[in-house]
């Protein structure tokens, strides 16, 4: 990839991982102001919980894409972002543009969803 296209793709990565930090920062922020005693009744305490679970779940996905972000601007110090970590080929720039992050070319991408259509576990019951 040319220089120009790393400097531009890492400017995307590193908006992207600000973005992320400022909002971890601002959530943990009102988790740390908020008092849970001050809720009146248990279903305000119930929705809380609910809240504190989804915000969780949040707060981990924002930590394996901030491990991501850090991957792909790895491989642009090391010169290879872009290239596909399977089969070796250039990843197209228009992928990129919409998935920064992007580590495998649309057909090793479609192999790896294969994949994982395969193994996944059925929820039908036996016996």
């Amino acid at each position: 990839m040319e220089k120009k296209r790393e400097i531009y793709f890492r400017s995307i990565l590193c908006q992207k991982l600000q973005r992320i930090q400022l909002s971890i920062r601002k959530k943990l922020l009102e988790m740390t102001t908020s008092d849970p005693q001050r809720l009146p009744d248990l279903l305000d305490h119930s929705a809380m919980e609910v809240n504190l679970g989804i915000e969780s779940l949040i707060h981990d996905r924002h930590v394996l894409l901030m491990r991501d972000i850090e991957e792909a601007l790895a491989k642009i110090d090391q010169g290879v972002y872009g290239i596909c970590e399977e089969c070796g080929c250039f990843i197209n720039e228009k992928r990129l543009l919409i998935c920064p992050t992007s580590s495998l070319c649309v057909k090793c991408q479609e192999r790896e969803e294969q994949k994982v259509k395969l193994y996944r576990p059925t929820s039908a019951c036996t016996g």
